[in-house]
């Protein structure tokens, strides 16, 4: 799902080869930013170092007109990717009413099928809840295969030519900072 989202591959690696040399443990951080008034995002952080973090981006965001901003302005929801057996696609005559039982007695908040004859179904969830939704889709004979946090924006903002090219520049040096593993935001992806 991150190379969906246009993280850079090197982004990745760096991450993975930072946990394989350093045995100390990372944690999860949220930082909320604004960029030039306008743009709110969300920067998903794992890092040892918060604090060191956070200064290495601070020069990036005054100069950039960006700060750090304590609006919540995305709704955060859990989602799980699975794909039901082909034992239990076969057994059911609709697989959009097996996946809504599931989804009931699974204690998941709703659900999508995304690709009936793959039997590919999405469940929501609250990200707290994501951990015991999966063990309990797993019983149900369903192969998991993408479970993430979602951060969904309230409301959506579109930027001129002009700052969308400076917006993407921001991006770009955010994305060479070692710690930040996902980058959210409220603009309206008019690119085709």
């Amino acid at each position: 799902m991150l190379l969906r989202k246009n993280m850079p591959m090197s982004s990745i690696q760096s991450s993975i080869k930072k946990c394989q040399q350093n045995k100390t443990e990372l944690k999860r951080y949220r930082l909320d930013l604004r960029f030039k008034q306008k743009v709110f995002i969300v920067l998903i952080i794992y890092t040892d170092n918060y604090s060191g973090l956070k200064q290495e981006i601070a020069p990036i965001l005054r100069k950039s007109g960006a700060m750090i901003d304590t609006n919540n302005l995305f709704e955060e929801y859990g989602l799980i990717e699975a794909t039901v057996s082909k034992e239990r696609l076969v057994s059911s005559k609709n697989i959009e009413e097996l996946a809504t039982e599931d989804a009931i007695e699974c204690g998941a908040e709703e659900v999508e099928v995304s690709d009936a004859a793959a039997g590919l179904v999405n469940f929501i969830c609250r990200p707290e809840e994501l951990l015991s939704l999966r063990k309990s889709i797993e019983t149900k004979n369903y192969i998991i295969e993408n479970m993430e946090h979602i951060y969904t924006p309230v409301k959506y903002v579109e930027l001129p030519s002009e700052e969308h090219a400076d917006y993407e520049k921001f991006l770009a040096k955010l994305h060479q900072i070692s710690g930040i593993e996902e980058i959210y935001d409220n603009l309206l992806d008019t690119r085709d």
